[in-house]
């Protein structure tokens, strides 16, 4: 009769995969003053930057089909630790060696010009200003198994950790578009005061404009005081929106219905098995952040400096993923993650990524920089260490 059985044999050899990646990046640049305006200067840049990668197996795998008939005809025996010479003849014969598991590629095309001078003169000061702007395009692929035949039971590799299920319809592509103004205004003798503005528009996400406000204040050349407010965007990864939809069946026994409010599985509240929904969200929405700081560094000589920062960073509709377990600790929170039949039984928990609240990080910074003159050198030592409450 039919004998099941796992055999893992010194013959086969190790396991192992070759991963090749190639990151290529070109630059074309030129900077120098502008001929139309006095002690202005312009930077102008164009880059291509990309990187491929793809993975093979290269020893240890074997094709499914073509090595179980090597069992069932008698040319391997699975209970002796050696084998024949037409054995193995035959095992290398039936080896993926070679096979690509899959590749992708990330490439981003970009182009930017930027402008600065000063604007005039204040009685504290010349006041500064920088403008610019920058385009930027995304586009990132994955590909799965290439082999035209690779659903036939032919093809199939045993235990070979095929992706297939992640690669993309097609390239995906993103355009980034972004305009900046920054001013450098001496307000006092020692007080500087820095404000910019950016306005970013994503392909799918609109526009959005990011404020950020610095004050210096330098009474000495031995004390400095400083602060800072800004705000942030971050929109999803092309991976965290657009990886397909994968779904597996929940086959665990310790999982009871939450909606039913007992925490254990007993005969009142039998465990579920739920499909889980995993992979992209095509709907989410961008992170926000608010970013504050507040520090000051003393410098008793030109040698040694001592700073300490406070900082705090609050981010808002933050890009998470959780776990079935966590959901269904957290049942009220995600309640439209739990799909229902329309007799309300429990059939899908969607675990995907979502927008999920907010943040909020602080800390204190302390740093501790030193250095001194070594044989027409320069020894330099420096130590940092965070506190987060």
């Amino acid at each position: 009769r039919p004998l099941a059985f796992r055999w893992r044999a010194t013959p086969l050899g190790n396991r192992e995969i070759s991963t090749r990646s190639d990151t290529t990046r070109f630059l074309l640049a030129a900077e120098g003053p502008l001929s139309f305006l006095s002690q202005w200067d312009y930077r102008l840049g164009a880059s291509q930057a990309k990187s491929e990668s793809s993975s093979e197996l290269t020893n240890g795998y074997f094709y499914y089909q073509a090595f179980a008939n090597l069992i069932n005809n008698g040319t391997l025996n699975p209970f002796s630790y050696t084998q024949t010479p037409q054995a193995l003849a035959a095992l290398d014969g039936v080896r993926a060696n070679g096979v690509k598991l899959y590749g992708g590629t990330f490439t981003t095309d970009q182009a930017d010009a930027t402008a600065s001078g000063p604007l005039f003169k204040l009685p504290a000061g010349t006041m500064m200003a920088a403008v610019g702007v920058d385009v930027r395009e995304e586009r990132y692929l994955f590909k799965g198994a290439l082999r035209p035949n690779a659903n036939t039971v032919d093809a199939l590799v045993f235990n070979a950790p095929f992706d297939n299920a992640l690669a993309t319809a097609g390239t995906l592509e993103r355009t980034i578009k972004a305009a900046f103004a920054e001013l450098q205004v001496p307000v006092l003798k020692g007080l500087d005061l820095n404000a910019a503005a950016r306005i970013d528009e994503y392909t799918g996400f609109g526009r959005t404009t990011n404020p950020k406000i610095t004050l210096r204040y330098a009474p000495t050349d031995k004390f400095l005081v400083r602060s800072s407010y800004s705000t942030g965007f971050r929109v999803p990864t092309f991976k965290q929106m657009f990886d397909p939809r994968t779904e597996s069946t929940y086959v665990g026994n310790d999982i009871p219905d939450p909606r039913s409010g007992v925490s254990a599985v007993g005969p009142a509240n039998p465990a579920v098995h739920p499909l889980i929904y995993g992979g992209g969200k095509r709907d989410l929405q961008p992170e926000e952040a608010k970013l504050y700081s507040a520090g000051f560094v003393i410098a008793p000589n030109r040698h040694l400096s001592a700073n300490v920062d406070w900082w705090s960073v609050n981010r808002i509709g933050t890009i998470q993923s959780f776990g079935l377990s966590q959901m269904v600790a957290n049942y009220k929170l995600f309640t439209d993650r739990f799909i229902r039949d329309p007799a309300g039984n429990l059939t899908v928990v969607d675990t995907r990524w979502i927008n999920a609240g907010e943040t909020s990080t602080k800390g204190l910074e302390f740093g501790l920089r030193e250095d001194t003159d070594v044989a027409g050198g320069k020894l330099t030592g420096s130590i940092t260490s965070a506190t987060l409450p």
